[in-house]
């Protein structure tokens, strides 16, 4: 009644304040409910309901600042760490190649690759590390070898052993071990967005 009788006589500054006050012990959707439900202080509920949208809005805009304005502000924090993560990635899959002839991707970066090196050769690729001794029970060697099979050369049925016998006659069938460092990190890279 108060805020009714402030808004009558015509101080709508008071009337606003006792709003105010009265929000702070019952809450102002409250004191606005039960202003509206004695259709008192017309005026008042209508700044409130103004001043509410106006913060409401305040909030969204505020908001709308924080949120990424381009595609590729959205995407550059998950971005940033792929190529660490893709560098990371790389170690156990060098390793397993150099020391275990082993392949984790399968040779599938041979695909577009092998058909680069030579006319009919295909992928996947083969790897294949040499090994010599240099005494007292060491071995070293000079890294992995990558072949792509071909009609022609018939690796698809050369053992691991046979393969690595034949390295000097499969050189045309070699492939840089730089490219396929590069394809499988473009390929892990790839994978992980």
């Amino acid at each position: 009644m108060r805020i009714h009788g402030l808004e009558l006589s015509g101080h709508a500054a008071e009337a606003d304040a006792e709003l105010a006050r009265a929000s702070g012990t019952n809450g102002l959707r409250s004191v606005l409910a039960d202003l509206a439900e004695g259709n008192l202080a017309p005026e008042v509920r209508q700044r409130a309901a103004r001043r509410a949208l106006e913060q409401q809005l305040k909030g969204l805009t505020s908001k709308r600042e924080m949120l990424a304005g381009h595609v590729i502000d959205a995407m550059l924090p998950s971005l940033t760490w792929l190529p660490v993560l893709a560098a990371a990635l790389m170690v156990p899959i060098a390793v397993s190649r150099c020391v275990a002839d082993a392949d984790p991707l399968m040779g599938a970066y041979g695909y577009p690759l092998c058909p680069k090196v030579c006319d009919g050769c295909h992928g996947p690729v083969r790897v294949s590390t040499s090994w010599q001794s240099v005494g007292n029970g060491e071995w070293t060697s000079d890294g992995a070898d990558y072949y792509c099979a071909s009609d022609k050369n018939g690796m698809d049925e050369l053992s691991d052993d046979e393969l690595e016998d034949s390295a000097r006659s499969l050189e045309p069938y070699r492939l840089n071990a730089l490219a396929a460092a590069g394809a499988s990190y473009l390929m892990l890279l790839c994978s992980r967005s």
